[in-house]
């Protein structure tokens, strides 16, 4: 086993370790690297995957946002994320314009060195706060029940 894959698997463990010790229910599939969990929020659920990426000895946290953004949207809702991501100090929402999924990511490396399990605990705070903060208002958006300008003024609040 290459020093890489070994660093894989010792993060791996750590993040189920951590997940256990949260008492998080998730599904696993180590032959990936991978988890999938959901964390209940107050108006939408969060599904996320954590994944080890062995190669590039990082890790990242996805969470898709459970809507479909219709393409007259894409143009503000990409406006709207990207005004956010402006503001965000860690993590950046992604949007595929042409599938209408919006997603939110975070990223750690650990290539010569460790991550913590409170970097891993913090990478899961901090995806669940921001997509629990924005998450409805994407969602109000693609349905063209908000504004760009009341979405950057929510943002600005």
């Amino acid at each position: 086993m290459d020093n890489e894959t070994k660093n894989a698997l010792v993060m791996y463990e750590k993040l189920c370790k951590m997940l256990d010790e949260l008492e998080l229910k998730y599904d696993k599939d180590p032959d990936q690297y991978e988890i999938e969990c959901r964390v209940g929020g107050d108006d939408l659920p969060m599904d996320f995957v954590m994944r080890i990426h062995p190669n590039g000895e990082f890790v990242d946290l996805l969470s898709r946002i459970p809507i479909t953004v219709p393409q007259d949207k894409i143009l503000e809702v990409a406006i709207a994320a990207t005004y956010v991501n402006n503001l965000l100090v860690d993590g950046c929402f992604d949007l595929n314009i042409e599938k209408g999924t919006l997603l939110f990511r975070t990223t750690n490396f650990y290539k010569d060195s460790d991550i913590s399990t409170e970097a891993l605990q913090y990478m899961l705070l901090v995806s669940h706060q921001t997509v629990e903060t924005y998450n409805d208002k994407f969602f109000m958006m693609s349905k063209g029940m908000l504004s760009l300008a009341d979405f950057k003024a929510f943002a600005d609040a």
